[in-house]
C-alpha cells in the first residue's frame, strides 16, 4: 500500500524555502528563498510508507496490531520558477554541485526544504530534510520566455512543519521570473533556437538506516553517473553552423546558454555528442525547423 499522492496546484502554495545542511539531514541557518511554484505548475508529494500486512486467523487484517511500516521514503516533484535576483542559480548548483561530473568531484549539496499550503488564515507546511536533486529539467518554450525548472527530489525524511503565519521572505523580492535571452552559442556560433530543454540526471540511490522507531529512513543518498542532455528546436538555416561545429558526431567546442537578465547565469556544456544516427539531418525543403539532441560530458555554471 502506498500513501496517496497529493497533487497541489500553484495557487494553493507558497514559495519554496531552503536551509543549507552542513550535516546531512539537519538544516542550519536562516531560510532562503528557493523558487516559486510555476504558472500552471505543481508540487507533488511522493512519500511512501511501504507497509507490511500479515495474514492472521485466515484473513488479512487492517488492525493496528497487524500494520507494520518498514520504509519511509521521502520524495517530491516540483515545477518551479526562479526570481531574477542575486543567488537564484542555487537551483542549478544543487543539481550539479560545485565541481564537474567525475566521481572525484564534490558531492551534491543537501538542503532542508519547506513548502506551505493555506489553511484558512494560517499556513500548514511540510518539511523535507536531506534533499538532493535526482533530476532537474530546465526549459523555455520561446525566446524571451519564462524559464521553468522541473525537479525530482529525494529526501531523508519528511515531517509536518509548524503552523505558520506568512513569512516575510515569501514576498521579499519583487523581481520578475528568470527569462531565456540571447539564444545559445555552439562552438562560437550564435544560434537562435525557438525552444530548448536541458536535463540533468544524477541517478541517486538510497541507503536506508533504522530510525529507532522500527522504521527505515534514508541515511544517505548515493550519486550515480551524471547524465546531461540538451535539446533545441532550431531553424534549418542554423544547421550549417551546427554542421561546421561537429566532427564525427562530437561538438568541437562548447554549447553555451545564458539565463536571466539582471543576474545572468551562464551554463557551459562541454564534450557534447550529437544524439541521432551520427549524421546531421538532411535539408528538407518543406520543413522549416529541426530538433537537435546533444549529450554532454560536463556542465559548468558561471
Amino acid at each position: 500500500m502506498t500513501v496517496p499522492q497529493r497533487h497541489i496546484t500553484a495557487g494553493d502554495l507558497t514559495p519554496v524555502t531552503i536551509q543549507t545542511e552542513s550535516t546531512y539531514g539537519t538544516g542550519s541557518g536562516t531560510d532562503v528563498l528557493y523558487g516559486d511554484v510555476a504558472e500552471s505548475g505543481n508540487f507533488t508529494f511522493k512519500d511512501t510508507a511501504n507497509p507490511y500486512l500479515n495474514w492472521r486467523y485466515g484473513s488479512r487484517s487492517f488492525d493496528p496490531a497487524d500494520y507494520v511500516t518498514q520504509q519511509k521514503d521521502a520524495a517530491f516533484t516540483a515545477s518551479l520558477e526562479c526570481r531574477d535576483d542575486t543567488g537564484w542559480g542555487q537551483i542549478i548548483t544543487h543539481a550539479v554541485g560545485t565541481g564537474g561530473t567525475t566521481v572525484n568531484d564534490p558531492l551534491l549539496p543537501s538542503r532542508t526544504e519547506e513548502i506551505y499550503v493555506r489553511d484558512g488564515v494560517r499556513w500548514r507546511g511540510r518539511t523535507y530534510s536531506g534533499c538532493k536533486t535526482d533530476k532537474l529539467t530546465i526549459s523555455a518554450d520561446a525566446p524571451g520566455g519564462v524559464v521553468k525548472f522541473e525537479e525530482e527530489v529525494m529526501a531523508s525524511k519528511s515531517t509536518s512543519a509548524s503552523v505558520n503565519s506568512a513569512k516575510a521572505i515569501w514576498s521579499s523580492s519583487p523581481a520578475p521570473a528568470i527569462q531565456w535571452m540571447n539564444g545559445i552559442t555552439i562552438s562560437g556560433n550564435d544560434i537562435y533556437p525557438q525552444s530548448f530543454k536541458l536535463s540533468i540526471s544524477n541517478n541517486l540511490d538510497r541507503v536506508r538506516v533504522p530510525n529507532g522507531s522500527g522504521d527505515a529512513i534514508t541515511g544517505a543518498l548515493l550519486e550515480g553517473r551524471r547524465e546531461i542532455e540538451f535539446e533545441a528546436d532550431v531553424w534549418m538555416e542554423d544547421l550549417s553552423y551546427i554542421a561546421n561545429a561537429i566532427n564525427n558526431s562530437i561538438i568541437s567546442g562548447s554549447v553555451v546558454i545564458t539565463l536571466g537578465i539582471d543576474y545572468p547565469v551562464t551554463l557551459t556544456l562541454s564534450g557534447c555528442k550529437y544524439m541521432a544516427d551520427g549524421t546531421l539531418p538532411a535539408l528538407i525543403q518543406d520543413k522549416q525547423r529541426q530538433t537537435i539532441r546533444l549529450r554532454a560530458a560536463n556542465l559548468v555554471m558561471s
